[in-house]
């Protein structure tokens, strides 16, 4: 090597602090494998969910992100599937915003009066 030779009590120390070192090392990689494999699964999984559902309702949001052969196939197979409840749905919703027209002509009827 570099000329340095270690006496046999200095192999010894150097050895123990080796494995010393060893298996701090070890206890360190397995808390972090612990992480790793426990926690963050989780998270990975959640976080890829998240994204692939915010993709699919920005698509169905404005077809122009996507193909508009797969748009009209989604829209095809939604209203297939789905058709009452749309419809139902749809007709709640002018229910709703009919009421909130008359209530905003009833205030502005109240004010001019």
């Amino acid at each position: 090597m570099n000329g340095y030779k270690l006496s046999d009590e200095g192999v010894k120390q150097f050895e123990e602090l080796i494995e010393l070192f060893k298996e701090k090392m070890k206890s360190a990689c397995e808390e972090i494998l612990g992480k790793v494999y426990v926690d963050l699964p989780d998270w990975i999984e959640s976080d890829s969910w998240m994204n692939f559902r915010n993709t699919a309702f920005d698509a169905l949001r404005d077809y122009q992100r996507i193909d508009r052969y797969d748009a009209k196939k989604i829209r095809e197979s939604i209203l297939a599937n789905h058709r009452e409840q749309i419809i139902a749905d749809i007709n709640q919703d002018n229910i709703e915003r009919i009421k909130s027209l008359e209530k905003m002509l009833d205030e502005s009827r109240e004010i001019y009066r």
